[in-house]
């Protein structure tokens, strides 16, 4: 039977997980979703990178249809004060949609739908206008986007990378 250590909190191990990371590794960046999740390791990883004078990157895939609050506390985020780069992504990405039988699937921030867009592209994001990654490409999957994202990530920054996400 597996030994149960009771000595520590999940606050605590999560402080313990954060220093192990940014005292490893060179370059870091944290998927976040701008729920409150995500958003509490953003903010524990801004703590510990200020105590150990370090910088980490936030990754943030904006699916369009967001609440408003979300989106107000994703900028919130962007002002943490140990964020380096934060990648505000808001490209045609194709997404499972739950609300069609019709339309299995739906693009979001797709140029041909603007009229139909739920708000205003964000104008800090990277977008079909400014696009740094070579690879992308118009209705790219999610899943696809963030492997090829981490795969962009490393090659541009080197060393040992590390990527925080919010594991359900």
């Amino acid at each position: 039977m597996p030994k149960i250590y009771l000595e520590k909190n999940v606050l605590d191990a999560t402080f313990e997980r954060l220093e192990f990371i940014f005292d490893h590794f060179d370059n870091i960046y944290f998927s976040a979703s701008g729920g409150k999740d995500s958003s509490v390791m953003v903010q524990l990883a801004n703590m510990v990178a200020k105590k150990k004078n370090r910088k980490f990157d936030i990754l943030y895939i904006d699916f369009e249809a967001q609440y408003r609050m979300t989106i107000q506390h994703v900028y919130e985020l962007k002002q943490l004060s140990q964020v380096r780069n934060f990648y505000h992504i808001a490209l045609p990405l194709a997404l499972r949609n739950a609300v069609s039988i019709l339309q299995p699937k739906w693009i979001c921030w797709e140029e041909e739908s603007k009229h139909l867009w739920v708000r205003n592209l964000p104008k800090d994001s990277i977008n079909m206008s400014n696009c740094p990654f070579p690879w992308f490409h118009k209705g790219e999957e999610f899943e696809e986007f963030i492997i090829q994202f981490a795969n962009w990530y490393q090659e541009k920054y080197g060393g040992m990378v590390a990527c925080g996400i919010r594991h359900t």
